[in-house]
């Protein structure tokens, strides 16, 4: 019941800040040291990575072969197909966020949010 109230209160305060035009100011940017530190932590301390590698890696292990070097080519082609699709999806967003500057937009994403997340409150509460 409390995951259903705070994501009515995240939609509310989302749908009340578009509606008065609360905080218009984009946050800081921070600093790409601190950045990389940020997402670094958050992928090595991150289970789902070690997880993945210990269930789903051996699939692709041919045993006749030595393990090392397949599961180390497994292992960094998985990481270079990471580092492509998240430098991709920065370019985007570094591109989309010049968008999100001008109120409007915000206004209008801010709104789609709220609504979206109030509902999905109402629906948990009334299924749990």
């Amino acid at each position: 019941m409390c995951n259903a109230v705070y994501l009515v209160y995240l939609g509310a305060h989302a749908l009340w800040r578009s509606w008065r035009g609360g905080d218009s100011r984009m946050p800081e940017k921070p600093l790409p040291k601190r950045m990389f530190r940020q997402a670094f932590l958050s992928n090595v301390l991150n289970p789902k990575a070690a997880l993945f590698f210990v269930s789903v890696l051996p699939q692709f292990v041919d045993p006749a072969d030595a393990a090392a070097p397949q599961v180390l080519t497994l292992g960094l082609l998985d990481i270079g197909l990471g580092v492509l699709w998240w430098g991709l999806f920065v370019l985007l967003t570094a591109r989309l966020s010049g968008l999100m500057r001008e109120s409007g937009p915000r206004k209008a994403l801010d709104r789609v949010t709220g609504t979206a997340l109030v509902g999905l409150g109402g629906a948990l509460a009334v299924t749990s």
